[in-house]
C-alpha cells in the first residue's frame, strides 16, 4: 500500500482526446481513479455500465445521462451517483460544453472504456 501523499494539478496532467468530441484526463490510485471529462456541444457517452459506482461532478455547463428507466439532467455545481453496473450514456447539452468531473472506487478498466468511446464515436 503507497503512504505517500501526492499533490496533483489538471493542469500538469496531459489530455487524452477520447474522439471527436470528449477529450479526458485522470488519475489512477490504488483503489480510486478521479477522471476529469470534456464534451464539445452535442458529445456523447456511449451507453455502458462498470462494476464500480461512479460520483461525477459538473463542473461547467449540463449533462444529460440516460439510463434505461430514465434521463437527468445535471447541471453544473451538482453531483449524480451512479450505482456499479447500472447501465447509462452522458449526452452534452446543445447549448454549453459540459466538463466533468467523476470518481469510482477502484482501479477501472480505462483501456477498455477508452476503446468503447471510440469505437461508438
Amino acid at each position: 500500500m503507497n503512504s505517500t501523499v501526492v499533490h496533483h494539478r489538471w493542469s500538469d496532467i496531459p489530455s487524452e482526446q477520447i474522439n471527436a468530441s470528449i477529450a479526458r484526463q485522470f488519475i489512477t490510485g490504488e483503489r480510486v481513479t478521479v477522471a476529469r471529462f470534456e464534451l464539445k456541444r452535442g458529445g456523447v457517452v456511449p451507453r455502458h455500465a462498470h462494476e464500480n459506482e461512479q460520483v461525477s461532478y459538473i463542473v461547467s455547463g449540463a449533462l444529460k445521462f440516460v439510463f434505461d428507466d430514465r434521463e437527468v439532467v445535471v447541471r453544473e455545481g451538482e453531483v449524480l451517483q451512479i450505482p456499479g453496473h447500472v447501465p447509462h450514456a452522458r449526452k452534452s447539452s446543445t447549448i454549453a460544453s459540459p466538463s466533468t468531473c467523476s470518481a469510482r472506487c477502484g482501479r477501472i478498466g480505462l483501456t477498455r472504456r477508452i476503446r468503447i468511446f471510440r469505437d461508438r464515436a
